[in-house]
């Protein structure tokens, strides 16, 4: 059973490294506001994925099973640690995903507006002032 349980938590922490990895090696496609919030999605969306999977139950219950089982045994806890620090990683870039998306919807429908052609002056003026507001809270 140990080997099992190991072998999880070592999958675990592999994935979560490979999928930071290969989220801070993406840049926005595309130079401007839609692009941005599009980056941001995609990465909230995957980071999101993994993280809810992690914070399941049964990821608490084999860390914890391990973890009873290396006190017992005097082992070496490295594999755990390893999790745990490759988990707040994850953790914290989930949350700056979640809090930039949470941001950007707001204005999302500013800059839609902004990119469609035939806006005219007074729509401008509009969504002018509605940014200004925005940046103001």
């Amino acid at each position: 059973q140990l080997v099992f349980l190991t072998f999880h938590i070592d999958d675990w922490t592999q994935k979560i490294k490979d999928t930071l990895e290969a989220e801070n090696k993406k840049k926005p496609e595309a130079n401007y506001a839609l692009g941005e919030i599009e980056f941001w999605r995609n990465k909230s969306a995957t980071l999101s994925t993994l993280h809810q999977q992690l914070s399941l139950p049964i990821v608490n219950t084999v860390i914890d099973r391990l973890r009873l089982y290396q006190e017992e045994n005097a082992g070496n806890l490295q594999y755990i640690q390893d999790f745990e620090e490759n988990f707040r990683l994850l953790t914290n870039l989930y949350n700056e995903a979640k809090d930039n998306m949470k941001f950007l919807t707001t204005l999302e429908r500013q800059f839609k507006n902004l990119a469609l052609e035939g806006t005219d002056i007074e729509d401008l003026n509009i969504i002018e002032v509605t940014l200004f507001n925005w940046t103001l809270l």
